[in-house]
């Protein structure tokens, strides 16, 4: 149980993902996936299929390991991540700076541009 503010007040969930020695996006598709997103930005490493947009989330061998979304495969990553400790470090540290870049302004901003686009067009 991890408390009744959990799912509801939003700074408790960089608690939960710090807890964690590893976050598994085991998903045949996916959109934005914000649980590897904010497990990286928490620096906890990630094994996610590559899947739907997990590889636009993670950088394969990088900041955590994408996997064919097959249970051998992904228990495999699980396994590696946490039998290496210097690995799942490395993956942790580089998850917390790439996922720098996900940002609800730059999301605006991409946003923004796409309709002028659309407008200009019109």
């Amino acid at each position: 149980w991890l408390g009744e503010n959990y799912g509801k007040d939003f700074n408790f969930n960089p608690h939960f993902y710090k807890m964690c020695d590893v976050i598994v996006g085991p998903s045949l598709s996916d959109g934005f996936n914000f649980m590897i997103a904010n497990a990286s930005a928490c620096g906890v490493p990630v094994v996610a299929t590559m899947c739907g947009a997990n590889p636009d989330r993670v950088i394969n061998e990088k900041t955590g390991l994408l996997t064919e979304p097959r249970p051998e495969q992904i228990a495999a990553g699980i396994v590696e991540v946490l039998t290496n400790e210097k690995l799942a470090e490395k993956f942790g540290k580089e998850g917390a700076k790439f996922s720098k870049r996900f940002t609800w302004k730059k999301s605006a901003e991409a946003h923004l541009k796409v309709y002028e686009n659309v407008i200009k067009k019109h």
